[in-house]
């Protein structure tokens, strides 16, 4: 539990210093298993490497609760942490939500051989 409120409370420090330098920041989300480098492709260390902050969902997700019930048979937690961060991410100028799919990732930056 600590460690989640760390991320949040890191997460609320960066979200802090964009509003005040008006920067831009991205929401990745993914699965957990999108923390290895062999599968995220190494997508949050290029866009770190650009001067980008990465945020993950989860770290957002907390901050804007849904404004009315969904349509949807949701049973998974992960899916309801998406539709959360995007709602926070809706209302913000200064950020972009960014789905991480392994298969669209693949498609794009791997060379057509492999």
């Amino acid at each position: 539990m600590a460690m989640r409120e760390e991320l949040r409370d890191k997460a609320k420090e960066i979200l802090d210093f964009l509003e005040k330098t008006n920067t831009h920041d991205i929401v990745l989300a993914g699965r957990s298993y999108h923390v290895d480098p062999e599968i995220n492709h190494r997508i949050p260390d290029l866009l770190t490497s650009y001067e980008i902050a990465v945020l993950t969902e989860d770290s957002v997700s907390h901050l804007s609760p849904l404004e009315h019930p969904l349509i949807v048979m949701d049973q998974w937690l992960y899916h309801s942490r998406l539709y959360a961060a995007t709602n926070f991410v809706k209302n913000k100028e200064n950020l972009l939500f960014v789905l991480q799919d392994t298969i669209w990732l693949s498609q794009i930056f791997l060379p057509t051989s492999v």
